[in-house]
């Protein structure tokens, strides 16, 4: 049951208290003015701290065990497999680059990286926009259709045994806007970033493979 009166938490600090002014920017949108802020925040109640803290489990475990068990069978990681799974349903196998990092949830620079690795093994390649230019597009070779193909099968298995066994009656239209939802905010407020030498995020770079996702 959710909590009849929830509690507040009033926060004050001065212009170097970087906690407070991060909760006031995102409680306003704005960069704090003057050396001292003061926000409130509203705690979670007791339904919305559970299902928050079920959820990053699922966050931290699920992409273990879906690694856990395609990579030592088809030597592809779960960013390869998704980038090259991406490539195999779009048309004529290729997709922008932005467009690419865009349907993985990831940075350019986190996207880059993804791609080098396949490059070398000669599942993707690079080329040129032919309209302008300018553009990059990543292209899926045959070998890259064949590995996708070869996973498919295992990777269907593991995400029907430990994602959709486990959803059961729920609306499955539904839990996939919130999804989108919650994935579109995160990506319009920059959370598939880079740092400024260019390298991706410490929990972006473990999803791409520059941190083991192994248990």
């Amino acid at each position: 049951m959710a909590a009849a009166n929830p509690r507040v938490v009033n926060t004050r600090a001065t212009a170097d208290g970087r906690a407070t002014l991060a909760a006031y920017r995102l409680l306003t949108g704005r960069r704090a003015r003057g050396r001292e802020v003061v926000g409130v925040l509203e705690e979670l109640n007791d339904e919305e701290s559970a299902a928050y803290q079920a959820l990053m489990r699922v966050v931290f475990a699920l992409p273990r065990a879906i690694t856990a068990d395609i990579t030592p069978a088809c030597g592809v990681g779960l960013s390869d497999y998704m980038a090259l799974d991406l490539l195999s349903r779009a048309p004529g196998r290729q997709l922008r680059m932005t467009e690419l990092a865009a349907a993985c949830g990831v940075s350019l620079s986190g996207i880059s990286r993804i791609m080098s690795r396949l490059d070398r093994e000669g599942l993707t390649r690079r080329e040129g926009s032919p309209e302008d230019g300018r553009g990059t597009f990543a292209v899926l070779t045959d070998a890259g259709q064949a590995s996708r193909d070869q996973t498919y099968p295992l990777h269907l298995a593991t995400v029907r045994r430990y994602l959709f066994e486990h959803l059961g009656a729920c609306d499955l239209d539904r839990f996939t806007a919130v999804m989108e939802s919650i994935a579109d905010a995160l990506l319009a407020g920059g959370a598939a970033r880079s740092d400024r030498r260019g390298r991706p995020a410490p929990a972006e770079a473990a999803l791409i493979g520059e941190i083991s996702v192994r248990p």
